[in-house]
């Protein structure tokens, strides 16, 4: 009886099979600096800070902000200073 010989298929199929074990033991592995944690927060983070900053951005609040703080400042250093300067 002969032997058969496993044709390219086969041996493409055991390197399929290979690579998505590797794959898969990459993902049961949660020992990498970065996990869905660390991603999420990530995300979060981005989506906020882009929120602050859209309204930031928007009707002039930003320089209406400033505005207020800066005349703020002013008023208290002319308080400290007891003049109106």
């Amino acid at each position: 009886m002969k032997k058969l010989k496993p044709n390219k298929i086969m041996k493409g199929d055991v390197k399929m099979r290979n690579l998505l074990k590797h794959i898969q033991r990459l993902f049961r592995d949660e020992a990498g600096a970065v996990g869905v944690k660390q991603i999420a927060i990530t995300v979060a983070s981005v989506v906020v800070i882009g929120a602050v900053a859209a309204v930031l951005i928007s009707e002039n609040f930003l320089s209406r902000a400033i505005t207020d703080v800066w005349d703020w400042l002013w008023l208290q250093i002319q308080t400290i200073l007891g003049q109106q300067i």
